[in-house]
């Protein structure tokens, strides 16, 4: 992580795997993972707590209505405009296992942190 600040990672891990999340390529088991891996995460971003509540809790069979009401949805919790580009990132099942597994390795960290 040479050169990187803490936080620049973590966000970084986190768009990855809101990216990953957020994809059609997407599945039933990366879902899983996310669910049991980040549950009770604290996100850098309430926008990332957003995509990662309403990712979890739709249908995969939805993502393209979700797409479409994610600008409104977030306007209407206090963020308008907001860049959006990077849910489009295109990442790797491998990738997003092992972002899901740094994140929450982070989670457990910084719980034992005073």
């Amino acid at each position: 992580m040479s050169g990187v600040s803490d936080e620049t990672w973590r966000l970084l891990k986190e768009k990855l795997v809101l990216a990953a999340l957020w994809s059609k390529e997407q599945n039933e088991s990366l879902r899983r993972s996310a669910r049991r891996l980040l549950s009770g995460y604290r996100w850098s971003e309430p926008v990332h707590q957003i995509v990662f509540e309403l990712v979890m809790k739709a249908p995969l069979s939805r993502r393209d209505i979700l797409k479409s009401g994610l600008p409104a949805l977030l306007t209407r919790r206090g963020f308008p405009d907001y860049d959006l580009s990077w849910l489009s990132t295109e990442v790797s099942s491998e990738q997003a296992i092992a972002s899901l597994r740094e994140l929450a390795g982070q989670t457990r960290h910084h719980d034992r942190t005073p």
